[in-house]
């Protein structure tokens, strides 16, 4: 399921680690995904190592409460994963 919380998550964890190389728009969302670890893309990939399903889909309600907010990485990671469904 291409529009899975799982599928949601990994994106914007994705999107969180571009936004720190600079390959990617910095927002408030990317901001919060990566102080959840510490600002530290390496321990975001150590965590992914082993990161399940379920532990990917943690982060889509956070991704869907900043794309209330007019988040433009948040609208864009919720309008990719609505494009898959439809």
């Amino acid at each position: 399921d291409e529009g899975s919380g799982a599928i949601l998550g990994r994106a914007g964890l994705r999107a969180a680690i571009l936004a720190h190389d600079g390959l990617a728009p910095r927002t408030d969302l990317t901001d919060e995904l990566r102080a959840g670890f510490d600002d530290d893309p390496a321990a975001a990939v150590l965590w992914a190592r082993t990161a399940t399903p379920r532990d990917y889909g943690a982060q889509a309600p956070l991704i869907i409460a900043h794309a209330d907010k007019g988040d433009p990485v948040a609208l864009g990671l919720l309008g990719e994963a609505t494009a898959m469904v439809a």
